[in-house]
């Protein structure tokens, strides 16, 4: 997958009726779903058998940014959100629906894409500007002081790494992927849907936690049960590409 460090986008225009009345905006209301091949993720108490490496899971933890999303037009033009809409912190698990809703002109779409991570410009930011509970806010905890930007993905719990997928959770999983270098974009270039005015058009993002480790490149839990970027940034690469490639639209 390519990285898109710099974003250049269409200026659009959009002509109305004689009397020079602006369609108002319909929303697109995205659900997020993080699951374990088919199966929803409970954060604490279920467990989850990754059969390919033969490891047990337990999450405590499943946070990540997306941001400097942008719809494609019928005619190919990009339409980038209001900065209010940029940016979402997902934090899945932690309440009852993960799920997010963004204002558009009403139109016909032929795709969008969604950055994974944020930006170099989002990520310079200071959280202390930022009142409590906005996505970039420090009660957020996805801020690194040390650093001074932000953790892109966040992934936490314990894994049973005997092979016996009956072991103890005594192996700590803790991945906290970050960087400017770091930022990827998931692209939905066949996605066709529209938009009316004052409309509702729902869409489902699905992540199988799977496909952090094997997607474009695998990656051996065992070998890799911790990643603070800074320590192994080839291996943060990677967890990131694969967290980027691995997003789908489901009905």
């Amino acid at each position: 997958m390519k990285k898109y460090l710099f974003v250049v986008t269409t200026a659009l225009v959009f002509l109305v009726g004689s009397c020079d009345i602006t369609p108002e905006n319909g929303n697109i209301n995205v659900k997020v779903v993080v699951t374990a091949k088919d199966t929803p993720i409970v954060l604490n108490t279920g467990v989850y058998n990754y059969g390919a490496q033969r490891v047990r899971f337990k999450f405590e933890t499943i946070r990540f940014y997306f941001s400097n999303i942008r719809l494609k037009d019928s005619e190919g033009g990009e339409i980038l959100l209001g900065s209010d809409d940029n940016v979402k912190l997902i934090r899945w698990g932690e309440e009852e629906i993960t799920a997010f809703k963004i204002s558009v002109p009403p139109g016909e779409f032929s795709g969008f894409t969604i950055g994974c991570g944020l930006t170099p410009e989002i990520n310079s930011v200071n959280p202390d500007d930022y009142e409590p509970g906005h996505p970039l806010a420090n009660d957020r905890n996805m801020y690194w002081g040390m650093a001074s930007k932000y953790i892109f993905l966040k992934v936490e719990g314990f894994a049973d790494t005997t092979g016996t997928l009956s072991g103890p959770f005594d192996c700590p999983i803790v991945y906290h992927i970050g960087l400017d270098e770091n930022y990827y974009e998931a692209k939905f270039d066949a996605s066709q849907f529209s938009v009316v005015e004052k409309g509702e058009t729902d869409l489902t993002l699905k992540f199988d936690i799977w496909k952090l480790w094997k997607g474009e490149y695998d990656i051996n839990v065992r070998e890799t049960p911790l990643n603070m970027t800074l320590d192994d940034p080839e291996t943060a690469h990677k967890l990131m590409d694969n967290f980027a490639d691995g997003w789908v639209i489901i009905e």
